[in-house]
């Protein structure tokens, strides 16, 4: 069965202190054929300060989501 968790969080990156929400998705291939576990994250809503900031990483995205899933695998 899955885990889903819909949470707010922040992170520094660049220096700069960055708010967002995500979800994140645990669980197991439902299959007999396939049987290994996942994980899926979306982060959304980034900010600074609750003003919108997506479009300040806009080029650096996948940068940015690496570091936030890093924090989270180091946290736990």
């Amino acid at each position: 069965m899955a885990n889903l968790k819909k949470l707010k969080d922040s992170i520094e990156f660049r220096g700069i202190e960055f708010e967002f929400n995500y979800n994140y998705t645990a669980g197991r291939s439902a299959t007999w054929e396939d049987p290994e576990e996942y994980e899926e994250w979306e982060i959304y809503n980034i900010t600074i300060n609750g003003v919108d900031a997506e479009y300040l990483i806009e080029d650096m995205r996948e940068e940015f989501d690496r570091a936030v899933i890093t924090y989270f695998e180091n946290k736990n």
